[in-house]
This record gives structure tokens, sequence and C-alpha cells, in this order.
């Protein structure tokens, strides 16, 4: 595969910035893994396992990247049906992980499916705005695209996995902002969310309305729901400027950080590289998502177009909520910072996307040149 590359000239025309930067954020994440890793005594099993999702992950990349991504679209409806048997099959058989019923899992290995559910989203929504989004200032049309989301929403809900719902909905409702749609829509649109928000709030049973607004003040539970975002804070502010230093965070390294290799991994770099590891981190997904969307500026085929512009809302909504909910501004909600967490789903998820990016690359090159 690789020497097709070379022989076909592609090396040359991928953007590099993008592998760059993704790659630098890989190696943020297997750093912190490994420090993690080294005062556990347990040896370095988990560093070894993000070791080989990251090459398989560069497999599926380099495998996407050579498709062309036009052909994606001619099975968007499968890839809806997929997304809707996947999540059906996880709430029948999956198994339930910190509240969630939304993992498969087989012997030492763990899959959740929402982080390929995103993909799914992406591509179909990508096809029918390419057909549909000229027509999008008619309500009918806006209509069925409500009507098929809402089967992925609510099969989110009731997992309840809230994060991954909301980050489903942002996808569509960002993707949906590109297309011929108008203000006023989009304006009536969010007055009907807030409603069923404010409805589903009046349903939540009481854990679930602490587990949301616990982030406001974390010291009313400072045991409980509290417990992680104090932490996370307490390791945030110990850093300071320069950092523990690696495998010297006590926040992270003494355990009192839960999920330190997975939700709260932007505290342990915060911990152990202080101020200036999480300005680099920032500046990394920043360039990232920048040449994401300036891929998007420049591609005029319209599936190509919209499923860039669904790249860039999945991995940008998802860093922005990590980082918040490691700063308290936002709840708890579970959700990994991309190609940073330890786990391959959504380590594989995300560069299976960059894989596509790169294939709009490529062949909006092609037929440009």
């Amino acid at each position: 595969m690789l020497k097709r590359f070379v022989s076909r000239g592609i090396l040359t025309r991928l953007d590099w910035l993008i592998i760059a930067s993704s790659l630098l954020l890989i190696v943020f994440g297997l750093i912190i893994i490994y420090s993690l890793e080294i005062n556990t005594g347990n040896g370095l099993g988990l560093f070894y396992k993000q070791l080989v999702f990251f090459l398989v992950g560069v497999v599926l990349f380099v495998i996407m990247t050579s498709v062309n991504y036009i052909h994606l679209s001619s099975y968007h409806w499968y890839v809806y049906a997929i997304g809707i048997l996947l999540l059906v099959a996880v709430m029948l058989f999956g198994v339930e992980i910190r509240g969630v019923r939304g993992w498969f899992v087989v012997g030492p290995v763990s899959f959740q499916p929402v982080e390929f559910v995103k993909i799914f989203i992406i591509i179909f929504f990508a096809k029918f705005y390419s057909l549909y989004g000229p027509f999008m200032a008619q309500w009918r049309y806006v209509a069925m695209s409500i009507l098929l989301i809402v089967p992925y929403l609510v099969l989110l809900v009731v997992q309840p996995d809230l994060g991954s719902g909301f980050i489903v909905a942002v996808i569509w409702m960002v993707m949906l902002f590109f297309t011929k749609i108008r203000g006023r829509q989009l304006a009536i649109l969010a007055g009907l969310a807030l409603l069923i928000m404010s409805l589903g709030w009046q349903v939540m049973a009481p854990y679930q309305k602490a587990r949301l607004t616990t982030f406001l003040d974390p010291d009313k539970d400072p045991l409980g729901q509290g417990y992680n975002i104090k932490q996370a804070l307490t390791a945030i502010g110990s850093g300071e400027f320069l950092g523990r230093g690696l495998g010297l965070g006590p926040q992270s390294q003494l355990r009192f950080l839960p999920e330190n290799r997975t939700d709260f991994i932007f505290s342990v770099i915060a911990e152990e590289l202080g101020f200036v590891g999480a300005v680099i981190l920032l500046l990394l997904f920043t360039l990232l998502l920048y040449r994401i969307i300036i891929t998007a500026k420049c591609t005029h085929e319209p599936f190509g177009f919209y499923v860039v512009i669904g790249v860039s809302a999945f991995l940008a909504i998802q860093t922005y909520m990590n980082i918040a909910m490691n700063l308290s501004l936002f709840p708890v909600t579970g959700i990994p910072l991309p190609l940073v967490s330890q786990g391959g789903s959504s380590l594989w998820s995300v560069l299976i996307v960059l894989g596509i990016v790169q294939s709009v690359v490529l062949n909006k090159k092609r037929t440009t040149s």
C-alpha cells in the first residue's frame, strides 16, 4: 500500500500539517499514559495496548486516505441502518460501565460503538444535505432531517449517554447550518430544543440532575459527584507554569484523580507539563482544526464539503467538551479527548475521519489540477 502511495505521488499531495498535528497529539497521549504506568508496578500494559491501537489506527487512516471519499456517498443508507442496529444491539447485549450501557466487552477488549456512529452520522447527513441542502428553506426537508436524527438521539439518551447524544446533535446542527436553511428556521429549532431540554429536565431522576449541575458548585458534594471535578482542578492548579514533571504529578500518580488516562487526561497534562504543556496541546488542536476548515473552504463538491464540515464539528465539540469538563465549565459526561485519551474506539474513529479528510484533499487537488 505504501508503494502505491509513492508511485501515485500521493505522499506529496497530502496535507502534512493535519498529519503532523495529529501525530503530535497522539504522542502527547502516549507520553502521558507512559508516565502514569511507570509508577504503578504493574508494567506498561496499557501503554503497549495504546501503542497497538495507534498502529491499527494508522492502517485505518491509510485505507481511508487511499479510498476515494465519494464512494462513501453510495452507502449512506447502509451506514445509517448499521448505526441504528449498533445502538440497539449495545442496549440489548452491551455492558454497563460508569452508568452507561454503551460497551461491547469481549475478554480484555472493549468496544464503544457510539464512536463509530459519529462517523456514520457525518457520512449520512453529508449525502442528505448534498442532495437536499439547497431546499432547506422549505420546512418539509428540515422535518425530514429531524426525523432522521431523532432515532439516534433517543437511543443515546436511553443508554443514557447524554454526552455522545449532545455531540451527535451538534454535528447534525452544524452541518444543517451550512445548508440554505434560513436564520428564522434556525431560531425556531433552537427554541424547540430548549423546550425539549426543559421538559426532559422535569422527568430526570435526582441523581441525573446532580450529575449535570455539580460542576457549577463541586463543594456541594465534594466526596460524591463533585469529587472528580475538585481533583481535576487541583491537578491543573498544581502544575503551575512548567508542571511537576513526567511521572511526578501527585494527583495523577497517587490516583487521587479518577479516569486519569481517559476523561481527565488533560488535567494530567496540565499537572505534569504545566501551563506550557496545556498551551502546546491547545495549539496543536487549533492547527488541526484550522487545516480541516481550510480543506472545507477549498472543497466545492457538496458531499466532500459537508463531510469535512461534519468532521470539524465532531473534533471541535468533543475537544471543547473534554477540556471544559476538566476545567469545571461543563458537566462530566465521559467524553474522551480526541487522539490523546487512552482507548481504541475513540482513537480509531478520529483517525478514520482524518483519513476521509485526506481523501477529500487528494481528490480535490486532482479535480482542480
